[in-house]
This record gives structure tokens, sequence and C-alpha cells, in this order.
């Protein structure tokens, strides 16, 4: 025999998911209420959501028959532990029916203004061990019975089913909203594409899926010309101009390895960063980054290095052809001509390069942290360090060609020392000490000169142990004169070159111009002192300055 509230079942079903489609999820509630009140002949209803921590429940939605008869006033939410038996289907965790509610245990009461209550079934929805809903019919004619348990259980499971659906839905549709937001607005451009291979299963074009606003901006290639096309067709000649990237991008298409390359893309004449990865075979992503500005400035840099140097080496020539051709008489007027020669012609174009320095420097602040900008800043430091050394050799020629003219005052060694040792760039591979008898820490001298001798001979000596050693400064009375002395641990100097090491223009470095040396002497006389030197083979060398004291 055919059963009509079969009928009416399948009815509501369809008509609950088609309204699933486009009811708000209030009035959902409210169709369902409806009906659960309906089929189990009740009079009044409700449907509320239940905390994830159990702890409070969620009150949403009754029927209207309820509201109606209902002045009560309640709160959004309800702690678990004040509500009373309307509520024991969630902590038991399954259908209660109470056929005389006024004898019914765990009784708190009801609100004022709330609908009388002859006779309810309430009904937990669970999930994964949880209750996420509970709803309740009440006030039928009849009792209940375990009919309307299974008619409720029947429309509550499809219910809680279309709930999760909608949920999901809401979850991926927000999930899509913030790809596509970050999509649309990241800085690097983007390009999904699929890799093309012929039979032999070499790489021979792909075609652009999908790119982003950032794309269009950094190479200037609309969409419309770009999505769903060849590259050989939106970017004519690329094979030829660069073939390197099908071989990198049907790598990564193929093997899911991602790789990280800069790139010169000749049909753009831009510079890009290209970070390529596989999210499924047969298909790359590319993220990349328009780094021309980057590009041009380490090209600016590098001719700046290669000026550098070009000064450099004009000047190491310029004396050497003076030398060569000049007698010894002639090499001092020589090295005058060129002192002055040099304070014009060279430090000038030297100063030029430094405010350069500083231009780059200040451009390179808005590039960002990386291995690039660390090497940057690397030959930067290169070149400044260039540029000191240049400006020392400009110094110690001209103070070896300047007339010398001492301002003696008081003079502390034990600054002094400290000042060459502490103070300046010894490698880490030397040891340096510094030793200043009390009697001799005060003296009458030019601190500035006495600075400069005791800086040149411990240059000296560090370039003399670039495999590591000792290096100590001594300063002692003997009689009346305060002895300097400064030894390092080196190999020591050849016998065949002492003769000659005080000489301008002579050196056994294969950086320098002689002049370190020469102005130690020039310096030590010009104070009224002597220098002198002890060397042996594989033992190192002292340098002994020896000052007498100032005459009154």
């Amino acid at each position: 025999m055919h059963d009509p509230d079969l009928d009416d079942k399948a009815s509501f079903l369809l008509e609950l998911y088609r309204k699933a489609l486009n009811l708000p999820e209030k009035e959902l509630y409210q169709y369902f209420l409806n009906h659960a009140v309906k089929t189990t002949r009740s009079t009044i209803g409700f449907f509320h959501l239940v905390s994830d921590d159990q702890e409070s429940i969620i009150l949403t939605s009754w029927n209207q028959e309820a509201l109606k008869n209902c002045t009560a006033n309640y709160a959004t939410h309800y702690p678990v532990g004040q509500a009373g038996n309307w509520a024991d289907c969630l902590r038991l965790k399954r259908p209660v029916i109470y056929n005389n509610f006024a004898e019914s245990p765990n009784q708190k009461g009801l609100p004022e203004g709330h609908v009388s209550i002859k006779r309810m079934l309430s009904f937990p929805i669970i999930e994964d061990g949880k209750v996420k809903a509970i709803f309740g019919v009440g006030n039928k004619t009849q009792l209940y019975v375990k009919d309307d348990v299974v008619q409720l259980e029947l429309v509550a499971n499809e219910l809680n089913k279309i709930l999760k659906q909608r949920k999901i839905e809401t979850e991926l549709r927000n999930a899509k909203e913030k790809y596509h937001s970050l999509f649309a607005n990241m800085l690097d451009g983007f390009a999904y594409c699929e890799m093309i291979f012929d039979k032999e299963d070499k790489p021979i074009d792909f075609v652009y899926l999908e790119i982003n606003d950032a794309f269009e901006r950094l190479t200037g290639l609309r969409r419309e010309n770009v999505v769903d096309r060849k590259v050989s067709e939106a970017i004519p000649g690329i094979r030829e101009a660069n073939p390197e990237i099908f071989d990198i991008y049907g790598r990564v298409a193929k093997t899911g390895n991602p790789e990280r390359f800069e790139l010169f893309f000749k049909p753009l004449s831009i510079w890009l960063y290209i970070s390529v990865y596989c999210p499924s075979r047969g298909y790359f992503a590319a993220v990349f980054e328009n780094i021309t500005e980057r590009k041009l400035l380490q090209q600016r840099l590098e001719e700046k290095t290669s000026e550098v140097e070009e000064y450099a080496t004009g000047m190491e020539q310029l004396a050497e052809e003076r030398a060569l051709k000049l007698k010894d008489a002639e090499r001092m007027a020589a090295i005058g001509q060129t002192a002055g020669m040099v304070g014009h012609d060279i430090r000038n174009p030297l100063q030029a390069i430094t405010s350069d320095i500083f231009l780059v420097r200040s451009d390179l602040s808005v590039i960002p942290e990386g291995e690039e900008k660390e090497g940057i800043k690397e030959s930067l430091d290169s070149i400044e360090s260039s540029v000191e050394y240049i400006n020392k050799i400009v110094q110690d020629l001209q103070d070896y060609a300047k007339p010398l003219k001492p301002a003696m005052q008081e003079t502390h060694l034990d600054e002094l020392c400290e000042e060459c040792t502490l103070k300046k760039d010894i490698p880490e591979n030397i040891k340096a000490s510094c030793e200043v008898a009390e009697d001799a820490n005060k003296l009458a001298a030019d601190p500035a000169m006495l600075k400069r001798v005791l800086s040149n001979l411990v240059s000296n000596a560090v370039q003399a142990m670039p495999q590591g050693g000792k290096l100590c400064i001594r300063a002692y009375r003997d009689a009346n004169d305060t002895v300097i002395t400064v030894h390092d641990t080196g190999m020591g100097i050849p016998e065949e070159v002492r003769p000659r090491l005080f000489t301008p223009l002579f050196t056994t470095k294969s950086k320098g111009q002689g002049f370190g040396l020469a102005v130690v002497k020039r310096m030590t006389e010009a104070l009224g002192g002597t220098v002198t030197f002890e060397s042996q083979d594989n033992e190192g060398t002292t340098f002994i300055v020896r000052l007498p004291p100032s005459k009154k």
C-alpha cells in the first residue's frame, strides 16, 4: 500500500536541499524547525547551536507559535550549567522524552513569560563525538513516542549534512577570495604555465594559463595577448633570444625540483630574478622580480672599481717611469714635482670617487636584503679600501717631499702605542702587545709625526707576517735618550736589500711605492733622532727609534 508519509518526507528533503542553496542560515533553521513541529504534531519548537567547547548554548531559533506566546527575554548565549532539563539531550548525548514535564527530573524552572510546557522531546545533532546543535519540540497533544524520534533523526541528519556542506563552501569561498586578493595584489609577477614537450620529451614551448596584474605591469604584456597562448606566439623570437629558459622551465616541470636564477630577458631588455616551481608534473609556476635598476647600480659600481684601479696603476707606473729616467740627484727633485702633481691630479678624482661611493651607498639602501646586496656592499668596501690605500701612498709621497716643521710638545707614548696597536686593523692571527716603561712615557716630540712613524713601522711589521706571529712595541730610557722598538717575528729582511731599505722608491713588496720607511727615517730625523734596524733570517726584525731629549 502506498505510504503518503514517505511522499511528504521525500518532498520535504528535496525542498530542504533546494532552500539550502538560497536561504540564509537563520531562515533555513526556521524552515527545518517548522517541519519538525508539524511532523511530530507539536505546537512549539526550538533549534540552538552549541559552542565547540560544549560549555555554552547559542540561542538561535524558535518556531513562530512559541514566539507568539512567549514574552521572556533571552541573552545570546546560555551556559550549559544553568540550563534545565531541556538541555539534557546535550548532557546525555541522546534523545530525551519528558511526557510529563511537570514531574520530569533536573528542572530549574522557566524564565518569567516563557510559554508553558506540558511535554517535550529534545534531540542532539552529534558529529565527531561533539554535540553541534540541539533541537526540541513540545506540547504535542498525545504522548511522544520512539517514532517521533526516528522522524526527527531523519531530517536532523540531513540538516547536519547541509550545514557541513555550507561551512565547507563558505571556507572555500573565503580561501578563494583570499587567494585572488593575494594573487592580484602581490608585487612580484606571477605566471602559471603548461610545458609542451616534443616526441623526444624535450621542452619546445609553453602555454600561459594564468598571470597576475604585476605580470602585466612589470613586462608591459597585456593579459588578453598572453593567457591561453603559447609563449612563442605571445613573445615572438623568444626561443632564439633566450633558449635557456626553455631548458630551465622544462627541467622543473619534469623533475619537480624548484630553481632560482637571474636572466637578461632580451625581448623586453630587462633583467629578471625568477623563482620557478612545479605544482604538478608538466606544469610550472614562475614568480619573478624586475631587477634592472639593481643591475644598473651594480654596473656603475663595477665601473667605479675599474676607475680606481686605473688611477692606482697609472700612479705605481708614473713613479717608476720617473725613477728609471732620472739619476739619484734628479730623483729627489722628481719626487717633489710628483708630490705637487699628486695633490691636484690624483686627489681630486679620488674625492669624486668617494662622493660617488656615498651616492651608491644611498641608492643601495632601497634594495632588499639578500646575497646580491651583500655582494655590492663587499665591492664598496673593497673600493673604499683601495681609495684609502691610494691616499696613504699620496700622503707618504707628500710627507717625504714637503718641508717638515715639528710642533714639539709633551707627548704620551702609552697613548700613541695603544692607538697604533689596539685601534689599528691588525689581523687576528697576529698578537700585538705594548710595553712602555714609566720613566719613558713622557717626552717632548711632535705627536702627529711620532704617531706616523709608529704607524708605518707597525704596518711594515704586519706585512712581514702574512702567516701570523707576534708584534711588540717597547719604550724605555737609555741614558737620556728615549728608545722605541717595534719587533716582529716574521721571516726577516734579506741580506741583499738591507742597505737600500730606507731609500725612497725602493720596495720588496708587490704593492707599494717604497716611501713608508723613507718617511719614517725623514720624520725621525726631523725630531732629532735616528732609526736603525736589526734582522735575522726566520727570526724577525726589530726597528729601533732613538730620540734625544729636547733642546731648551
